[in-house]
């Protein structure tokens, strides 16, 4: 339906926002994790998953692509429904769910309000095949940022190297290179 919308915000409750793109107000449901990095009325960008029922239509957004992608995999789950999924998101940040997911952390699941033991057991099993791709897409999100840091003249040694001074996991190849040249340009100016 929508990959993504961009619009300023021009509304912000506990469970959802409304940003105005060409003077429509696109109404999305989004975790506390997005909620808290979003302004009132600025121009923000957020990724989004609808679901549509015969009852409702509901647009959900995210700050970022990997939390969608969390959410995504999240409501594949039997008896994990979007709003539970928004809990999760909203409780655990992406670095704790997928380091409880990886090391199958029944007690950092079981935070999360609405969920007991039973979903909590069933969410490590169902997302074992999930977590095992993050893997290999962060690998591949370093390999690109790499290749991008070259593209823009740095020597493949230095792209290799200030990339592995980066502490932050599960980044977007946009946010590696994002932040891998903030530190060379701190790095030049300390010079």
């Amino acid at each position: 339906m929508f990959d993504f919308i961009e619009g300023v915000v021009t509304a912000k409750q506990i469970n959802y926002v409304v940003i105005n793109n060409g003077g429509i107000g696109y109404r999305m449901a989004v975790p506390l994790s997005s909620l808290d990095k979003i302004k009132l009325g600025k121009r923000q960008k957020l990724y989004t998953h609808a679901v549509l029922r015969p009852d409702s239509h509901v647009l959900y957004g995210f700050i970022d692509q990997e939390e969608r992608r969390f959410f995504q995999a999240l409501i594949r789950i039997n008896s994990v429904g979007p709003k539970l999924a928004l809990s999760i998101l909203g409780t655990l940040s992406l670095v704790e769910l997928t380091t409880a997911l990886q090391e199958r952390h029944l007690e950092s699941l079981l935070r999360v309000p609405s969920i007991g033991t039973k979903k909590a057991r069933r969410l490590l099993n169902e997302m074992t095949d999930f977590v095992e791709h993050l893997g290999e897409a962060q690998g591949a999100a370093i390999y690109e940022a790499e290749q991008a840091l070259i593209a823009l003249g740095y020597k493949s040694h230095e792209a290799s190297a200030i990339i592995r001074r980066i502490k932050k996991p599960k980044m977007s190849t946009e946010q590696l290179v994002r932040q891998a040249l903030q530190l060379l340009a701190r790095q030049h100016h300390e010079r």
